[in-house]
């Protein structure tokens, strides 16, 4: 991996999730959370990454861990964070379920609470402002997810 490092600039790591059982166990199945933290951890080393993103893919088994996740990620590149020009090329975003090809009409129904019909969608709103208000001066927070705030009367965003 070494002989590679230096051309490595770019990268992009989908984690859905914030909290072990989640990962193991619903978003990443077959994952390991602590292999998981310490690829994490060792891609924080990395001096070439010009561009970081980390995506996260909101739906009903993982919405409540958006700070969770949001928490590991700015403790993890805490350095890389604390400097302006990292800072601004590093991203967590945020993004909305979408149908996959194994998915049925009703599986995304079920689990798109970003869907103003889903009945925690409100509980998501919730956490979906609290992970903005607490940590959109921590890390640059990208998402397909804010017009649900737009739409609310007392937007925190």
């Amino acid at each position: 991996m070494k002989t590679v490092q230096p051309y490595i600039t770019d990268v992009e790591i989908s984690i859905d999730a914030g909290l072990k059982d989640t990962y193991e166990n619903k978003t990443r199945i077959g994952g390991k959370w602590e292999t998981l933290l310490e690829n994490l951890k060792f891609i924080s080393t990395i001096e070439t990454i010009e561009m970081l993103r980390i995506s996260f893919i909101v739906q009903r088994d993982n919405y409540k861990e958006m700070s969770n996740c949001a928490r590991l990620i700015t403790d993890i590149f805490k350095d890389r964070l604390s400097r302006r020009r990292l800072f601004e090329n590093t991203t967590l975003f945020f993004g909305r379920i979408a149908k996959w090809d194994h998915m049925t009409d009703d599986d995304l129904k079920e689990k798109d609470v970003a869907a103003e019909t889903h009945p925690k969608h409100k509980d998501f709103i919730f956490h979906l402002r609290d992970v903005y208000k607490n940590y959109s001066e921590k890390i640059f927070i990208q998402s397909n997810l804010t017009e649900k705030l737009d739409k609310t009367k007392d937007n925190l965003i």
